[in-house]
């Protein structure tokens, strides 16, 4: 995966970060939850190009955070139980 595409993803990312911050303000909390996981896909899944592996084709994200895990992307110390 390109460096172009992982920067795009971090874009929609928090322009769904925004929009969810800003409905919860709202009270529309359905939707601000809902864009806030958006949100946190988008991210999960820029770090995993940004680290020039294949993206996963699944929007959960534990299973995100698996690959990221189980492909050591982060440091030692962020993954110690």
């Amino acid at each position: 995966m390109s460096i172009k595409y992982a920067e795009f993803l971090l874009e929609r990312a928090k322009r769904y970060m925004h929009s969810a911050k800003r409905n919860f303000e709202e009270k529309l909390y359905d939707v601000s939850a809902l864009e806030a996981e958006i949100a946190s896909q988008l991210a999960l899944k820029a770090i995993i190009a940004k680290c020039g592996f294949h993206i996963p084709r699944t929007h959960r994200i534990r299973q995100l955070i698996s690959f990221i895990i189980e492909s050591e992307l982060l440091p030692k110390d962020l993954t110690k139980k």
